[in-house]
């Protein structure tokens, strides 16, 4: 496509039924002509075609087959397999030209952040109007993890991609249960991590628009913090070496509550970054009451640190 002379980049969507173009391409080395029978089989046989193949000759069989009804692959001509092959690579160039750009002279390390943002881009599923980033394909990485799904976020920011970054983060907030818990199938660092993202995300794109959007959210997710951290408190005595903690799931691959410093500290942490954010919009009075629990909750978390330290003599 060309509009004064400049070439536009056809748009792919989520949201529009998908298949796959696939090429098979068969060579006969031999003098003779021969007659090759191909078969797509999808999972049971769906199409086949004969094939001849003159002597030292090629032929290429060119197949569109649907994401969700595989089954009813067909045929297409060479020109437009190459077509829609010329349209998804100059989305992905035009995608990928976008933020910042890291040159180093080893080739292979040169393209490696493309291939991270790449990767990490197919890797976001959309259901409805939610974007689900996922650790990988296959298995149960095809789940979300609220940890890694904000520091996707956040690497989004810092790598030139705010759109992508809020529109992720917008999603990750639908996850947020309506007494502000958030877990996503890994732990609850979840919480502190998305709030980390959300304030950086505002540092970053000064979108003050979108913060007071969220805020509420926000807020919510805070006060459940605090709250949860003030019923653990009420159970613990002063001089135990978990005070101040919360006790709760740490992470996927250790489901069973326990005192976790990585937990805690993305809470602390979370909690300040997001009333930073507030504050940064005018609105103080959130700001400050979050910005004193979350520095009592970082000095409880250091304290607990002193309390646990085993000294031995050898």
């Amino acid at each position: 496509m060309r509009a004064n002379g400049r070439r536009l980049v056809a748009e792919l969507s989520a949201d529009t039924p998908l298949s796959a173009l696939v090429r098979l391409s068969l060579s006969n080395p031999g003098n003779e002509s021969r007659k090759v029978a191909v078969q797509f089989v999808a999972p049971t046989p769906a199409a086949s075609w004969e094939i001849e193949l003159p002597g030292l000759g090629a032929q290429s069989v060119y197949l569109s087959i649907p994401f969700d009804k595989p089954a009813s692959a067909k045929k297409i001509d060479m020109a437009e397999f190459d077509k829609r092959l010329r349209e998804t690579a100059d989305w992905w160039k035009n995608l990928l030209s976008k933020g910042i750009k890291i040159q180093v002279p080893e080739e292979s390390v040169d393209q490696a952040w493309r291939a991270w943002l790449a990767y990490n881009f197919i890797n976001v599923d959309k259901r409805g109007d939610v974007y689900e980033p996922h650790d990988g394909g296959g298995g149960f990485y095809e789940e979300v993890y609220g940890y890694s799904a904000s520091r996707f976020c956040y690497a989004l920011d810092l790598m030139g991609y705010p759109a992508e970054a809020e529109r992720y983060l917008d999603s990750i907030l639908t996850f947020v249960k309506p007494d502000g818990l958030l877990t996503v199938n890994y732990g609850l660092p979840d919480a502190g991590t998305q709030l980390w993202a959300m304030g950086h995300h505002y540092q970053v794109t000064r979108n003050a628009q979108w913060l007071r959007k969220v805020v509420p959210t926000m807020i919510k997710i805070c006060d459940w913090i605090i709250a949860t951290r003030k019923a653990n408190i009420a159970q613990q005595a002063k001089d135990a070496p978990w005070y101040g903690l919360i006790k709760f799931k740490p992470y996927c691959d250790e489901p069973t509550p326990a005192y976790s410093y990585h937990t805690d500290t993305y809470l602390a942490l979370g909690m300040s970054e997001a009333a930073a954010a507030l504050r940064a919009v005018g609105m103080n009075e959130p700001a400050e009451r979050i910005t004193k629990e979350a520095a009592a909750y970082q000095h409880d978390v250091l304290a607990s640190m002193d309390r646990a330290i085993l000294e031995r003599k050898v």
